[in-house]
This record gives structure tokens, sequence and C-alpha cells, in this order.
């Protein structure tokens, strides 16, 4: 009798796992072509945005500044100097009054294999029935307007010295002596600086129309401190009433020498009026407010203040005696980044806030 016994029939495992190894590297191989090839027009797309951001803020700068240039030539320099081959087109273009917009776009001059310089090449989606490349594209958009509002250091100068120094509009970059605007001491006020008091400078003969609170038809000249709050620097707003700080020393919680030789932001008084005057009892916290014109940049090259401690007493202009409290600077066009303060409208004085808007 024959003995029955159970017999596995042969299988061809390995021609199954050959197929589905084959499949399987297909997918990996397509996967890896499309992160490679998807991951190149991403870079290609973040130095595009680099150039189109960096040519926006460039432009808004010189528009705000009054000198547009070539529009196209600067955004295709900011594309360039952005882009990892030094190969990118860009065009710009004005938008209203106060923006610029710049779009950035693949240049494959470079390393161009696909027959078409204006697209980047891929290189392993053809094998997959791909595209052989694309274009890629970014845009950008800067406005610029009047730093209306912000910080600001805690020196204010007089309107009549914005206009001594900004004749017709045309900057002068010859430092003005400007003294500080209160006599004080045994000082006579015909700056003859005679005794040790500071005579003070010269009022405008006439005041800003429709600031001449105190009714004399004048305006202090000068400079004066507003109140720092515990710091070199107060809040100011173009139209505003700020609080004073008495006295031609800066606030003693102040001790800015470091920004001799700097340009740094100040406000503009037109009208100042004391806390006891009728009808402006309580305007602000101290008893003389400062009617803020607007914002300006000076660059400060020289100072002579009272006072003992943390003062500016450096680099003092050759024409400020000792008797006398004085600074010296000229003021300068200027631009601030985003943060560095609002627009509002208010009075042109050469500082303007550029920003990315797009």
């Amino acid at each position: 009798m024959r003995r029955l016994t159970n017999r596995r029939v042969a299988e061809p495992e390995g021609g199954i796992a050959a197929v589905i190894v084959a499949v399987c590297a297909t997918v990996v191989f397509g996967v890896a072509a499309l992160v490679i090839d998807v991951g190149a027009a991403r870079q290609e797309r973040r130095e595009l945005q680099n150039g189109a951001d960096a040519g926006a803020l460039a432009l808004a700068q010189d528009c705000a500044r009054g000198a547009c240039g070539d529009l196209n030539a600067t955004a295709v320099t900011y594309a360039n100097l952005n882009s990892a081959d030094s190969f990118s087109r860009a065009t710009a273009s004005l938008v209203g009054t106060n923006s610029v917009r710049v779009v950035t776009r693949t240049s494959d001059v470079g390393a161009n294999t696909d027959g078409n310089a204006n697209t980047i090449d891929f290189n392993w989606a053809p094998i997959f029935g791909g595209a052989s490349g694309g274009e890629v594209t970014a845009t950008a958009t800067a406005s610029w307007g009047v730093l209306g509002g912000g910080k600001a250091l805690a020196l204010t100068f007089s309107k009549c010295e914005w206009d001594a120094l900004t004749v017709g509009g045309i900057f002068s970059t010859t430092p003005r002596v400007i003294f500080f605007h209160d006599p004080a001491g045994s000082g006579n006020g015909n700056g003859n600086g005679n005794g040790n008091g500071n005579p003070g400078a010269a009022e405008c003969p006439v005041a800003p129309a429709g600031q001449d609170t105190d009714g004399d038809s004048k305006l202090n000249g000068g400079f004066g401190w507003l109140d720092a709050s515990g710091g070199c620097t107060a809040t100011v707003n173009a139209g505003g009433w700020v609080s004073s700080s008495p006295g031609a020393a800066a606030p003693n919680t102040c001790s800015p020498s470091d920004l001799i030789g700097s340009d740094v932001q100040v406000p503009v008084f037109d009208d100042v009026i004391d806390n006891n005057e009728p009808g402006w009892a309580n305007q602000c916290s101290t008893n003389k407010c400062y009617h803020i014109y607007g914002i300006a940049t000076i660059r400060l090259t020289g100072m002579q203040l009272s006072g003992n401690g943390n003062q500016w007493t450096q680099n003092s202009p050759a024409s400020c005696s000792p008797q006398r409290r004085c600074v010296a600077g000229y003021f300068v066009k200027f631009t601030l980044g985003s943060n560095g303060g609002s627009i509002v409208p208010g009075p042109d004085l050469g500082t303007y806030v550029v920003r990315l808007t797009e």
C-alpha cells in the first residue's frame, strides 16, 4: 500500500519579487525625481523672492528721497545679487504715488539644458514623461511715506532752525551751531556769552500760521529738551503736544555721547506754550509744552551742555563758547524700516518709513 504524503507545489517566487522590486524602484525613483526637481524650483523661488524684496525696498528708498532712477535696472541688479547663478529677469513699476512693485522671473542663461533660457531645468521629470523645465516668478511691493510718529531723541529743534538749514528745500551739509532757546543765569541774551549764563537763541520774527497760542507772533528759536520718561527718547506725533524737560542739560537718565557723528531722528516744534497760559491749563504734565510740527533727522556733529554727570560734553563746536549751551549739526534725508515708526499725514521733513506691503 502506497503512503500518501503532502507535497508543496513550487511557485515562481523569484519572478514575482523581481516585478515588485522593479515597480517599487520606479516609484522610489519617481518620488526622488519629484523631490529633486520640486526642491530646485522652490530654491529658485526663494532666491527670486529675496531679489524682489530687496529690489522693491531699494527702489522705495530711492523714490522716497525723490530720485527713483532707472526702475528696471535697479530691480535687475538686486535680483541678480540674490540669485545663486547671478542670472534673473526683473521688471519694476510704480503703483500709485507711493509704492513700487518688482516682479522677478527665472533666467537660466548660465546653465541651460532644456532649450529655454526663461525656465529652470528639470533633470529628472523628463525621464518619467514630465516637463523639462518651468518658469518661476516672485513679486514684491514696497511703499514709503513721511515719518509722522514714533520714538525720537528727546531733543526738539525749532522750525526756525529747520527753515535755516533747508532753504528752498535744499539740505545744507554745513554744520550749524544751534543754541538752547531759553536765557539763563547772568547771560545778557545778546549772544556775547559774558558771565556764566546762556544767552538764548534768537526768536523767529513771525510764528508759523496757526501756531501762535500765546499771541506774541513769535516762535522760540534754538532747541529744547523733551520729557524722556526714563531714557533718551520720547514718543512724539506730528500735530501733537509734548511735555518739556527743563534746563539746557540732557535729562539725567540720558547718556547718548555715542550719538555724536550719527544720524538721529528729532522732532521739530512750531509752537511753545506755558501750562499756565489762559485756555491751556494742564495741556502737558510739565510747565512747558512743545507743539510738534514733524519729525526730521539730524546729523549731530557736536554738543556743549551744562550740568554734571552723564552729559554730552565732548566734540564741542569751536564757535560755542564755554558760557553757551549749544548743539551743532545739519539735517539730512533718511529712510527707516518698517519698525522705524508710523506713516501719518504730516509735513515732509526728509525722513521716511519704507516697508514691504506685499
